[in-house]
């Protein structure tokens, strides 16, 4: 009797499971493969579901999932805030820096946070506190202060930021997936030593109700965790 009512309550949320979920994505990076082993998991099980993904505005990444104009979204971490849930974890990258080819960095085989302290990074504002600080740092571990400049938020900060790299403006610390999502810049990427990966996970609006976003968040957790994340 217990199996007979979970497979007709599987049913029954399979039938009622429809429309659409807007997916905000901060980065391509930031997604991986395995948000692709979620999305094909989740379109198996509610053909009659559609998933659209969604380019955050890098100058607030996180407005458009307070306004209710995505459901979701696949962030970098760490990500602090009380009117928003972080989920599992999606994807995890090393850290490296992004130089022009011919910068004084790019012949190195690695480097740390200390040498950022010579050069110029970029400042997002807009960003989270927490977040803007792990993808930014303002100081060496040292102490020593790592210069920055601000670059304008809005839809052409990414460009604008690998534009300035590529000029040998700024240098860039990243991970090692955004090689591909740096614009049509040759750069050079290297290694910084003594930084965790940077992971990237699920989050939703606290207290989020809608059937669909909570079916998608229990596809995504068994996926997720079947994958090791």
């Amino acid at each position: 009797a217990q199996l007979t009512a979970g497979l007709e309550s599987l049913t029954t949320t399979a039938r009622t499971v429809e429309g659409t979920i807007r997916l905000g994505v901060l980065s391509g990076p930031a997604g991986g493969p395995r948000l692709l082993d979620v999305l094909s998991a989740f379109d198996a099980l509610h053909p009659a579901c559609e998933v659209d993904l969604v380019q955050l505005d890098w100058g607030d990444p996180l407005a458009q999932l307070r306004a209710g104009d995505v459901d979701l979204m696949v962030s970098w971490l760490p990500l602090d805030q009380s009117d928003l849930v972080v989920g599992p974890t999606v994807s995890s990258d090393s850290r490296v820096l992004a130089v022009a080819p011919g910068h004084p960095l790019a012949g190195r085989d690695q480097i740390t946070l200390e040498d950022l302290a010579d050069f110029e990074v970029a400042r997002l504002e807009g960003w989270p506190k927490e977040l803007h600080e792990a993808w930014f740092p303002p100081r060496t571990p040292s102490g020593r202060p790592i210069p920055s400049t601000r670059i304008p938020a809005g839809e052409r900060s990414a460009l604008e930021l690998a534009t300035r790299v590529a000029r040998g403006e700024l240098v860039h610390p990243t991970v090692t997936s955004a090689e591909r999502y740096l614009g049509p810049f040759e750069l050079t990427f290297v290694p910084i030593r003594g930084l965790r990966p940077f992971r990237s996970a699920l989050v939703w609006r606290r207290g989020a109700s809608d059937a669909n976003v909570r079916e998608f968040i229990r596809v995504a957790r068994g996926v997720l965790s079947r994958k090791g994340a």
